[in-house]
């Protein structure tokens, strides 16, 4: 199973454009999560539902093909998550 994080939508940096068909580049944010002891956010992730109206976002792991790199820091942070 694929972890995700709920966020507030007012917390991506910008709105991905309302369109039925976008590019994965379009909804992948660069350094947008981090770990609690990162003084910055280190790690990529991929929008993958926002309401606007809502105020919520669910993000996930960055397509592995594109973005590499930025989808094993992904699954690294997502490992040190303590499932509730």
């Amino acid at each position: 199973m694929e972890q995700v994080v709920v966020t507030g939508a007012h917390c991506l940096p910008r709105l991905p454009e309302p369109c039925s068909a976008r590019f994965t580049e379009e909804v992948t944010y660069q350094r947008i999560l981090g770990g609690l002891l990162d003084r910055e956010p280190i790690v990529s992730a991929e929008c993958l539902f926002v309401d606007p109206i809502a105020d919520i976002a669910v993000i996930g792991k960055p397509d592995y093909e594109l973005f590499g790199e930025e989808a094993q820091r992904y699954q690294e942070l997502m490992s040190q998550a303590t499932n509730l």
